[in-house]
C-alpha cells in the first residue's frame, strides 16, 4: 500500500530507547499490521545526550541515534513496514537542544563564543546587564557555590584527545583558543632548554601556540577553526610523540589545578575560568540569573533560535531528506507553544512540504480552539483526551465531592485562585531569572515612552507577574504581521483580573496592555517597533513554560478532588460534561479539524487511560465513596508519622493516594509485587511536583521517607493487614465498572472525528501511572499471540469469540479486539470517517443518560455507534450490561436522514432492524457496546 500521500487512518506510538531499539520495532512490524495501524508515530530518533531514555534531548538533529541502532537496521525496520503498508510519522524537536558535552554544536559555541559558526543557534541573552555574564553562557551545573567546588576539587583544567577542556561532574567544557597560549606558554623556555632551536618537536609547538592567538585581522569562524583543529592536532601528535612535551604540557596543566601544595593554583584557574566565553555556577542561580532560554526550567535543555533562517534549515537537513524521499510521511512538531513565532515556523515547512501531514503538540485551554490559520492538520489529541474523559464524570455529583475532599483535608480553597498561587510560585522560584530578562527589556522601552517613564523596574516586574499569573491560556500568537482578536481578548482578561485583584498596579498594567495590543496606525508611527515585538514574542515564549510547569505540573498534584481529572489538556475545576459538549466538540473537529489525532494517553500523561476510567467510577457513587476512605483513614492511621509536627502523609497527599490504588492496582496477580515500588515511585514524583512538603530542588528526605513509609505498610501483602483486606473488595468493584467505562472511550476514540493513536501497549489495559512508569518495556510477545489467536478465530463464530473474550476481560484481549475490529472498519470505510457528517443520536427511556451515540453518514454510508456509561445505578457488580431485562425501555432515536434497512454489529456480526427507535438492550445484547455498519 502506498504511504506517501495519504492521510493516517490511525497512528502507534514508539517510545524508542536502547531497550526497544530499530530492530526491536522491525519485530513487531506484522503485529501491528495485523492490528490494523496505517503510521508509526516515533518518538524522537535523532542523536540525543547518551543513556536517554525519551530522545527529547536532542545533540545531533542530523544524525540516527546510535543507542536505537544502526542505519542499515533502520533501513531495514522502514522496508519491513513500507512491505506492510505502515507509513511513518516523525516526532522533531525544534525548540531545545541538549546542553551537554556531545552537542558539538553547544561545545564550539562554548569554545568561541559569540564568533562561533553556530553563534547564533541558541537562544543565548549575550549582552546580559550584568557585567559577569556579558558576552558568556551561564552554566548552572555545580552542586555548590563555584569557590567551594574549586576548593573541594570539583573544577580542573584537564587535556584529552580533543584538546583543553574544564571538567566538572564528568562534563566536558572546551575552553576558548586563546587559553591554549597562556597555559603553555611556560613550556616554551623548558623546551629551548632542552631542544635546540631548529628542532622539529620545538617549531611544531611554536607554531602551534602561535596559531591559538587571537589573530591580528578578522577572519571567518570556518578559517579560524581549521587553524585551531590543525593547531590542535600538532600538539596532541607532540604530546604522544615526545616525553619531553608531554611531562612540560602536564606540569604546565596541573599549575592551574590548585591544591594545599599549590594555592596559587586556584588563583590561576579563578583567573582562566574569567576568559572563558561561560560561567560555571551553583545550580541554584539558574533561577535567577540563568541568560539562555530553557525548556520550561530544565537548565540542561537550551532554547534553539529556529526563527532564524539559516538555523531552521541546518536543524532540519536530516527530517527534510527523510520527506523528500518518502522514508518519513508525516511530522509531530513538539512544544510548538515555545518558538519564537510558531506560525512562521509552520508556514516554513509547509512551504517547503505542501501536502505532509503534520500535527503539532498544543495544549489548548478551556473554551480555545487551534488558531485557524496555522497549516497543519491538528494536534496531538489532548483537547480530546479532556473532552472524552468528562464525558464518564457525572457533573451532578460535583457538591458531594466539594464536601468529601473539604472535610477529607481540611482545605477549602478556590481552585482558580490556586492555580494563581501556583503560578507565581513557579515564577518566584523557578522562572525569577526569566522574568526579570522580561522586565530589564521593557524598562528599557518604557523610558523612552513618555507615559512610561515614571514607571520603575520594580513594579514592571511585578505587573508583568500578576498578567502571567492570570493569563487564561498557555500563549499568545502575536507575530510581526498583526495581533488577533482572540490574542487581544485573552490579554484584556488577563489585565483586568489583574488590574481587579492588584489596584496599586493599575497604571503600569494599563501601559503594558496598550503596549501589547497596538496595532493599525499606532504601531505604524511606534518609535521602537522592533523593542516592542522582542518584548512580546519573548514573553509569548515564558507563558507557555509557565503555564506548563504552575499548571500541570504543580497544580494537578495539589488540587486532588477528583484525580482523573488533573491531566495535561484537561481542567480539573471542569467536573464532568453533557452529552451536548461532547456532540459539539464532534462537530467542531469535523468541521475544522477532522485529522487532528485522538488520544487517550501519551508518553506525558499523569495517568494511563483505564486508571483515569476507573477512577471517574467514583463519581457515581459519592456517598459509599466517602464512607470508605474514612474507614480507611481510620484503619491506616497508626501508619502515618508526625514529622515536625505534621502528618506524613498529609490528608491531601493520603487521599490522591487512595484514588491512585483504586485507579491503578493491577488486574494481575503476578504484577503485584511489583506494584508498591511503582506507587512508591510515583508519589516520590507527585509530592516533589507539588512543592508543598518536598520538592525538585531541596528534597524532604524524612518527609518522603514516611509517605514511601506509608505505602509500604498499606500494600504489605499480610494476612493482618486489615485495610486490604477492605479495599480489594471496593477496588474489584470499580475495576469492574471501569472496564465498561475503558471500552467506552476506546471505541468513542476510534470512531469519532480525528485519527485514533494508541500509545504503545495501551491497546490492552493501560494502567499506567507518570512516567517513568509509562514508559516501561510493553510485551508485545504475549500481545502478538493474543492477536492471532484473535485472528484466527474472527473468520468463525464470531458470538463464541466475544463471549470467550468476556468471560476473561482481566486479561485485556477484549480491548485489543475492540482495536482490531474498529481499525481494520476504518480501512474500508475511511471515507465515512475522514468525511462523513457528524449526527449526534438521542435516546429515551430509563436508563437515557448512560448511553452516548452518533451517527457517520457519507455518500450513502453509515457507521453508527452506542456506547454505555454511569453503570452503578443499575447494572449488579460482576454482571454483564447486556440484555433488554437491563436496559428496559431505554431506546435508541435515530435521524431518518441515517436510518438503513438494517445495521451489521462489526463486533458480533449480529444484525439490528433499521428502525426509530431501537431499544438499547438489543443493540447491547452480546456485546457492551455497537459498532453498527449500514
Amino acid at each position: 500500500m502506498d504511504t506517501t500521500k495519504r492521510l493516517p487512518l490511525s497512528t502507534y506510538r514508539i517510545q524508542f530507547n536502547s531497550n526497544f531499539t530499530f530492530k526491536s520495532c522491525t519485530e513487531i512490524v506484522e503485529y501491528l499490521a495485523s492490528l490494523g495501524i496505517s503510521h508509526v508515530y516515533a518518538s524522537p530518533i535523532f542523536k540525543a545526550r547518551p543513556g536517554s531514555t525519551h530522545g527529547y534531548d536532542i545533540c545531533d538533529d542530523n544524525s540516527l541515534n546510535p543507542e536505537l541502532g544502526s542505519t542499515e537496521e533502520f533501513s531495514e525496520l522502514i522496508q519491513q513496514l513500507q512491505e506492510n503498508g505502515i507509513g511513518w510519522i516523525q516526532d522533531i524537536v525544534p525548540n531545545h537542544m541538549a546542553f551537554d558535552p556531545a552537542n558539538k554544536m553547544l561545545a564550539d559555541v562554548l569554545e568561541n563564543g559569540q564568533d562561533s559558526v553556530y553563534g547564533k543557534f541558541f537562544d543565548v541573552t549575550w549582552d546580559h546587564p550584568y557585567e559577569n555574564l556579558r558576552g558568556k553562557i551561564l552554566l548552572p551545573f555545580l552542586g555548590t557555590t563555584y569557590g567551594s567546588s574549586l576548593e573541594a576539587g570539583d573544577l580542573a583544567l584537564k587535556m584529552d584527545e580533543k584538546g583543553l577542556f574544564i571538567g566538572c561532574y564528568g562534563k566536558r567544557f572546551p575552553v576558548q583558543p586563546e587559553t591554549y597560549a597562556e597555559v603553555f606558554s611556560g613550556c616554551t623556555d623548558k623546551l629551548k632548554a632542552e631542544l635546540h632551536e631548529d628542532n622539529p618537536i620545538l617549531v611544531k609547538f611554536i607554531g602551534a601556540l602561535l596559531s591559538f592567538q587571537k589573530p591580528a585581522k578578522q577572519i571567518l569562524p570556518e578559517e579560524r577553526n581549521a587553524t585551531i583543529s590543525m593547531a590542535r592536532t600538532i600538539l596532541r601528535d607532540l604530546y604522544i610523540e615526545s616525553n619531553l612535551v608531554r611531562t612540560a604540557m602536564d606540569e604546565a596543566i596541573a599549575g592551574f589545578n590548585g591544591s594545599m601544595e599549590n594555592p596559587k593554583g586556584y588563583e590561576r584557574f579563578d583567573e582562566l575560568h574569567a576568559s572563558q566565553f561561560f560561567r560555571l555556577a551553583f545550580w541554584k542561580v539558574a533561577s535567577e540569573e540563568l541568560n539562555y532560554r530553557r525548556f520550561f526550567t530544565i537548565s540542561d535543555l537550551i532554547g534553539v533560535r529556529v526563527e532564524i533562517p539559516e538555523v531552521f534549515d541546518s536543524i532540519n537537513t536530516m527530517i527534510f531528506d527523510m520527506l523528500d524521499k518518502g522514508i518519513v510521511q508525516g511530522l509531530r512538531i513538539d512544544h510548538i507553544d515555545g518558538l519564537y513565532d510558531p506560525l512562521e515556523y509552520l508556514k516554513r515547512i509547509r512551504m517547503r512540504f505542501p501536502e505532509t501531514f503534520i500535527v503539532c503538540e498544543k495544549i489548548l485551554s478551556r473554551n480555545e480552539t487551534l488558531p485557524e490559520q496555522w497549516p497543519v492538520q491538528g494536534t496531538t489529541g489532548y483537547e480530546f483526551l479532556s473532552a472524552v474523559n468528562t464525558l464518564f464524570i457525572r457533573s451532578d455529583s460535583q457538591q458531594a465531592f466539594d464536601k468529601i475532599y473539604a472535610e477529607f483535608t481540611e482545605r477549602i480553597f478556590s481552585f482558580d485562585d490556586l492555580v494563581v498561587e501556583k503560578k507565581r510560585v513557579i515564577i518566584e522560584k523557578y522562572m525569577a531569572g526569566d522574568i526579570d530578562n522580561c522586565a530589564l527589556l521593557l524598562k528599557r522601552i518604557a523610558g523612552k515612552d513618555r507615559m512610561g517613564s515614571d514607571i520603575t523596574m520594580y513594579a514592571l516586574r511585578r505587573a508583568i507577574v500578576e498578567l502571567l499569573a492570570y493569563f487564561p491560556v498557555y500563549r499568545t500568537y502575536i507575530n510581526p504581521d498583526n495581533i488577533a482578536e482572540r490574542d487581544r481578548a485573552y490579554l484584556t482578561q488577563a489585565i483586568t483580573k489583574a488590574q481587579m485583584k492588584n489596584p496599586s498596579l493599575i497604571n503600569e498594567l494599563h501601559f503594558i496592555n496598550k503596549f501589547l495590543i497596538q496595532t493599525g496606525e499606532s504601531a505604524e508611527h511606534d518609535q521602537r517597533p522592533s523593542d516592542r515585538l522582542g518584548f512580546i514574542m519573548r514573553l509569548q515564549q515564558f507563558s507557555g513554560a509557565l503555564m506548563a510547569k504552575g499548571f500541570e505540573d504543580t497544580v494537578f498534584y495539589n488540587y486532588n478532588r477528583l484525580i482523573s481529572l488533573n491531566e495535561v489538556g484537561g481542567d480539573p475545576g471542569r467536573f464532568g460534561d453533557k452529552n451536548e459538549s461532547f456532540h459539539d466538540f464532534c462537530k467542531f473537529r469535523q468541521e475544522h479539524w477532522p485529522s487532528s489525532f485522538n488520544s487517550t494517553e501519551t508518553h506525558d500523561t499523569k495517568q494511563g487511560a483505564d486508571t483515569r476510567a476507573r477512577i471517574n467510577v467514583l463519581s457515581e457513587i459519592p456517598t459509599e465513596w466517602s464512607k470508605q476512605v474514612r474507614k480507611w483513614r481510620s484503619m491506616n492511621r497508626g501508619f502515618v508519622k508526625i514529622i515536625d509536627d505534621k502528618p506524613v502523609p498529609d490528608a491531601n497527599v493520603e487521599y490522591m493516594l487512595y484514588q491512585t490504588l483504586v485507579g491503578s492496582f493491577p488486574f494481575d496477580q503476578n504484577a503485584l509485587a511489583s506494584y508498591p515500588g511503582r506507587v512508591r515511585g510515583y508519589a516520590l514524583k507527585a509530592v516533589r511536583e507539588a512543592k508543598e512538603n518536598s520538592n525538585w530542588i531541596k528534597f524532604d528526605s524524612d518527609y518522603e521517607g514516611g509517605i514511601a513509609e506509608f505505602i509500604t505498610a498499606i500494600l504489605d501483602n499480610d494476612p493482618s493487614n486489615k485495610f486490604l483486606a477492605d479495599f480489594i473488595p471496593f477496588q474489584r468493584k470499580i475495576a469492574w465498572y471501569g472496564i465498561f467505562n475503558s471500552l467506552s472511550q476506546t471505541a468513542l476514540k476510534l470512531t469519532t472525528p480525528g485519527i485514533p493513536d494508541c500509545y504503545q501497549g495501551a491497546e490492552t489495559w493501560d494502567l499506567n501511572l507518570v512516567d517513568p512508569d509509562n514508559r516501561r518495556q510493553v510485551d508485545f510477545a504475549n500481545r502478538k499471540i493474543a492477536l492471532d489467536a484473535i485472528v484466527a478465530r474472527e473468520g468463525g463464530d464470531l458470538q463464541a469469540l466475544v463471549k470467550d473474550l468476556l468471560t476473561s476481560m482481566t486479561n485485556g484481549h477484549v480491548k485489543m479486539y475492540l482495536y482490531h475490529r474498529s481499525l481494520n472498519l476504518r480501512k474500508t470505510k475511511h471515507d465515512v470517517f475522514e468525511k462523513g457528517q457528524y449526527l449526534p443520536l438521542s435516546f429515551k427511556g430509563s436508563h437515557k443518560n448512560s448511553v452516548v451515540g452518533f451517527v457517520k453518514k457519507y455518500a450513502g454510508s453509515c457507521i453508527a455507534v452506542v456506547v454505555p456509561r454511569f453503570l452503578t445505578g443499575f447494572v449488579p457488580e460482576g454482571r454483564l450490561p447486556l440484555g433488554r431485562d437491563l436496559w428496559r425501555d431505554t431506546a435508541m432515536s435515530m435521524p431518518s436522514e441515517a436510518m438503513p434497512s438494517s445495521w451489521r454489529n462489526i463486533l458480533t456480526n449480529e444484525t439490528v432492524p433499521g428502525v426509530s427507535n431501537t431499544l438499547v438492550g438489543d443493540l447491547f445484547s452480546s456485546f457492551p457496546l455497537a459498532i453498527l455498519e449500514a
